[in-house]
């Protein structure tokens, strides 16, 4: 007996299996580069008159507690995406919501801001280095992440960079 298709169906599956082994122990960090980043982030005694401390952990706090980072995951998969862009466009959400709440002095606090893919071993980043706070996959970091054209291509071609506003001084 042949069942029609089904070589077809199993290299599909087999193509399925290969791409979700690629985002194995896949997770996403943001974060600020500058090395005061913690002290103003911490401080809750601080006056600012633009932004506030806790300026990552609140949004983070929020789009999980709302659901909306997984709803951005969710959506990415269902647009055949990678669970890595949909981990990066879920952490690009973040950045974009946490730099709108950075004290804003200089501007380069803001301007640190960093979006990281991490799988395996390197890391690929759509910003900077030293990270804050992280949405995982399934576990550790490390690893290799896309290259500014994966991540232009998981954010439709969106910037992914850190983004401007504030003063400059």
């Amino acid at each position: 007996m042949e069942i029609k298709g089904l070589t077809q169906l199993v290299e599909k599956l087999k193509a399925k299996a290969a791409r979700t082994k690629d985002d194995d122990g896949v997770s996403v960090s943001v974060g600020y580069t500058q090395s005061y980043a913690i002290y103003v982030h911490e401080n809750l005694q601080a006056v600012h008159p633009v932004g506030q401390a806790k300026f990552l952990e609140q949004p983070a706090r929020q789009l999980t507690s709302s659901g909306e980072l997984h709803k951005i995951i969710a959506a990415a998969l269902q647009a055949r995406k990678t669970m890595s862009q949909g981990l990066l466009l879920a952490g690009l959400r973040l950045q974009r919501e946490s730099m709108k709440l950075v004290p804003v002095d200089t501007g380069a606090l803001k301007n640190s801001a960093f979006t990281r893919l991490n799988t395996g071993g390197a890391t690929g980043s759509a910003g900077g280095a030293v990270p804050s706070t992280g949405v995982p996959a399934s576990g550790g970091g490390g690893g290799t992440g896309p290259t500014a054209a994966q991540a232009a291509q998981a954010t439709g071609g969106r910037s992914s960079g850190p983004g401007g506003g504030g003063r400059k001084g």
